[in-house]
């Protein structure tokens, strides 16, 4: 059930964004002049870059963690790599990545610090290092 909602909702996006430039076309055929027609082709990019995004294969990009500390005591700092790989190079204007964890403790620790935002542009591979300080006791999985 869950992907057949997925995909009324993808169909729904595409439909929308196709809808709003068949509507920018008809105001330019209908109306003329420049600047209908200037509003329809400065729509046209962004139009393009939404199907093309929309089609975008999210199944194909890997994320992995390196885990720099070995031991981690009570109280200590952590400190990874995570690191994002790309198959295709579609030029993505940004990225939100957030570590996930099912320990309530550490989701408090890491409130403000666990996303990040990535500009990958063309790039297949993006990384950065993040460092949690004053871990909490119990497991961090």
């Amino acid at each position: 059930m869950s992907r057949m909602k997925k995909n009324i909702g993808l169909w729904g996006r595409l439909t929308s964004v196709v809808l709003i430039l068949f509507l920018t076309f008809a105001f330019a055929m209908f109306q003329g002049g420049f600047v209908s027609w200037f509003i329809f082709y400065m729509s046209l990019p962004f139009t393009i870059y939404s199907v093309l995004l929309a089609l975008y294969p999210i199944q194909h990009i890997v994320a992995s963690r390196e885990i720099h500390t070995t031991q981690v005591r009570k109280g200590g700092s952590f400190s990874a790599t995570a690191t994002i790989y790309r198959k295709i190079p579609f030029p993505l204007l940004y990225t939100v990545a957030s570590e996930q964890t099912h320990s309530p403790s550490l989701n408090k620790q890491m409130a403000g610090q666990h996303q990040k935002m990535v500009v990958p542009g063309f790039r297949k591979v993006s990384s950065w290092t993040y460092v949690i300080d004053q871990m909490p006791r119990g497991n961090m999985c």
